[in-house]
């Protein structure tokens, strides 16, 4: 019996071999197909005005939000059929051109679900997803946030501007978003004088502003919410709101451009805003205009923290200003057209800035010292950096910002003052991001402060350093000190500067000065573990 049904079992087997052969149809799988990897593109929509006067207004600065290298967007895959995650807030960076997923896995496409994308990621997103589905939760997440209407950085405003999008069952691996804002935005513009130079730097003319300062009389309020907005340049305040029906806006508030306040109010207008819309309020002031000056930047300008600078001078015909807000300011142009580049190859990477990032437009003097520090309590030392003399050795070197972060990469002391230089500042003095960032000035960068800023000439630094006019370079330094003051008006420049070249392995070059006194007004050689003043000087 067992043999038989051995031989039985053998027969019916081959036989529904044969039938399934005659008459199968196969269903293939891609799941090994480098086709089903998934491949994601994003585009953004603008917000759209709510108005035609929105609508017209299109001269100020560009509402597109951009993305640049390291931003970051979460993706979820949803099932349709339970509502399952195929993928659960999976960040994608963007590389400068596409963006790439962080997953140590491969993330596939699956069909019969819908994908969803948000930006600005959120690594720890929690979500509690009701009716409105994952979209809905996302934005109950953003819309939860305590600190929504504190948006007085540009980290801050971007952290709660959320853009979404979501593609229902996509055809292939291939997902094309288009990603909305899910908040509105409200714009206030103020004006503000506005130049470009006649000069180009790498084929481009300059454009820059004026100083303005604004104060509100009573809070800015969207509804019962205080808002802090961010500013974003050329007189431009926007802040995100949450849409909705007849809510009362409260604009109340002064600008100020030197001494006298031009008030402005909406008298708590209402409006209403849609998902993804924005209002524009347009504050007009008697005798600023939108025009554009042509106007080349210059030795005595003065420079603020948000990057304005105010066209300091006397020349008449010249479209000059002579009354500087000091509000802002953090220092005074020394030279004009200046070059400094990020090099990151090799071991010369000198700081986090962006591969060939130029500074070439003017360089600033801080408008009070660094503090007091030692150069280097461990005698750090470049051999490239050593110069025994600088006697004849014209032009003098100008290299502060390359071994200002040099020497860094030796590893100095926290409280060293080349370390401490680069976070010189904090709230008050903060360079802008779109500047090198503070740094200490060399040996050349010092002269052409006293050269530019104090009026001399090279010829007053052609002899040994210890010697030579001292009574004219007291001079020097007593313009520089006045040209501080009209900002700052306890400037005080006498005393010990430390220097970024060194004299030899003990000793980095310094500048001594005294102002009141005579016997003093040298570049000299001091111990590089003796505390001294310093300055601080940034490049844009």
């Amino acid at each position: 019996m067992k043999s038989n049904f051995l031989r039985l079992s053998y027969f019916a087997i081959a036989a529904a071999g044969m039938l399934t052969a005659c008459n199968q149809e196969n269903v293939s799988s891609d799941i090994a197909n480098s086709g089903n990897v998934l491949s994601i593109s994003v585009s953004q929509n603008d917000f759209s005005p709510v108005d035609a006067e929105s609508r017209a207004v299109t001269d100020l600065t560009n509402r597109t939000t951009t993305f640049e290298n390291g931003d970051k967007l979460g993706l979820y895959v949803v099932s349709n059929a339970d509502g399952s995650y195929h993928y659960e807030n999976v960040p994608f960076t963007y590389n400068g051109e596409s963006w790439e997923s962080e997953s140590a896995s491969t993330i596939y496409y699956y069909k019969n679900s819908d994908y969803i994308v948000y930006y600005p990621y959120i690594e720890d997103l929690q979500l509690t997803v009701g009716e409105t589905g994952v979209s809905g939760a996302i934005k109950t997440v953003f819309e939860s946030k305590s600190d929504f209407y504190t948006q007085n950085t540009a980290d801050a405003y971007e952290a709660v501007d959320l853009m979404m999008a979501e593609v229902e069952n996509p055809s292939d691996a291939n997902v094309t978003f288009n990603l909305a804002h899910k908040f509105s935005m409200i714009e206030i513009s103020v004006p503000v004088r506005k130049y470009i130079t006649e000069r180009t730097y790498n084929d481009e003319k300059f454009e820059y502003n004026a100083p303005v300062k604004l104060e509100w009389t009573s809070p800015l309020a969207y509804g019962d919410n205080e808002v802090t907005p961010y500013a974003a340049g050329k007189g431009v305040y926007r802040f995100i709101v949450k849409p909705g029906t007849d809510v009362a806006v409260n604009i109340d508030g002064y600008v100020q451009y030197e001494e006298e306040p031009f008030n402005f109010s909406n008298n708590n207008a209402a409006l209403t805003l849609a998902e993804g819309s924005f209002k524009h309020y347009k504050v007009t002031v008697d005798g600023i205009s939108d025009q554009v000056t042509t106007r080349d930047l210059e030795v005595g300008d003065y420079y603020y923290s948000d990057g304005s600078i105010y066209p300091y001078g006397d020349q008449e015909g010249s479209n000059d200003l002579s009354n500087p807000m000091i509000e802002g300011c953090i220092g005074v142009i020394f030279e004009v057209g200046t070059t400094l580049q990020v090099d990151n190859s090799n071991t010369k990477e000198i700081n986090s800035g962006i591969e060939g990032t130029i500074w070439n437009h003017a360089s600033v003097l801080a408008l009070t010292d660094a503090g007091s520090a030692k150069w280097s309590t461990a005698k750090k030392s470049i051999a490239d950096n050593i110069y025994a003399d600088f006697t004849g050795n014209l032009p003098f070197t100008v290299d502060g910002y390359k071994y200002t972060y040099e020497y860094q990469k030796l590893g100095l002391n926290e409280n060293d003052a080349l370390q401490k230089v680069t976070s010189f500042g904090g709230t008050e003095y903060m360079a802008p991001a779109s500047s090198s960032g503070w740094y200490m000035p060399s040996v050349g960068q010092f002269v052409l402060i006293l050269n530019n800023l104090g009026g001399g000439t090279y010829k007053d630094f052609m002899v040994e350093p210890t010697t030579g006019n001292k009574g004219n370079r007291k001079t020097l330094m007593s313009n520089v000190e006045n040209k501080l003051k009209i900002v700052n008006a306890d400037a005080n420049v006498s005393g010990m500067w430390l220097l970024a070249n060194e004299k030899d392995t003990d000793n980095s070059w310094a500048y001594e000065s005294d102002t009141n006194g005579s016997s003093k007004e040298n570049f000299l050689g001091r111990p590089k573990t003796n505390a001294y003043r310093y300055w601080a000087v940034l490049s844009f």
